[in-house]
């Protein structure tokens, strides 16, 4: 039984012509086009949808998907203006999403006043230390900083005695009867 020739082998550069070189300008002018195009197509979806179906009343849902779209622009337009800036402009954006992210985070967690010294550092040290690190390609520092570092700065429970026990509602439970 003859056996089948073996397929050719599929070119990686498919969208561009061979002799044209890959860099990333071209990439990022391309994956920046695609979301603008997304967008724009999804922004004439939302305001179809507000002018046919809300015929330009509120509307709950059309206008929540259409303030995530505006939402999206948003994000696009200061991704796009920190990568224009360089390097810096994207450690400094990503520097800024970390601080809100962990401002978020511990506003949802239970703080207590022994905790603010490690929050001190770790908002106000640790956070611009490690995209100080980033930006210096100091990576083996950075690796080890945020685990080996704050655990001699944070607070621990007390290794000895015995922990007070916590009701329902979080409040320590009285001794007495």
């Amino acid at each position: 039984m003859p056996s089948l020739p073996a397929p050719a082998p599929r070119s990686l550069t498919w969208p561009r012509p061979p002799t044209e070189p890959m860099n990333a300008s071209h990439d990022l002018i391309a994956v920046f086009g695609g979301i603008f195009g997304l967008l724009a197509v999804f922004s004439l979806i939302g305001a179809g949808l507000k002018y046919r179906v809300a015929r330009g009343e509120p509307h709950g849902v059309i206008d929540n998907l259409n303030a995530r779209i505006k939402a999206w622009w948003a994000m696009i337009a200061l991704i796009g203006a920190a990568i224009w800036i360089g390097p810096w402009g994207v450690i400094a954006l990503f520097a800024f999403i970390s601080f809100q992210c962990l401002r978020e985070f511990i506003s949802l967690t239970h703080t207590r006043l022994g905790d603010h010294r490690a929050l001190l550092w770790s908002f106000f040290v640790f956070l611009p230390a490690q995209y100080w690190l980033i930006a210096t390609h100091w990576y083996g520092l950075f690796s080890i900083l945020i685990p080996v570092t704050p655990s001699c700065c944070c607070p621990s429970p007390r290794p000895w005695g015995p922990t007070p026990r916590a009701s329902w509602n979080g409040q320590p439970r009285s001794s007495g009867g």
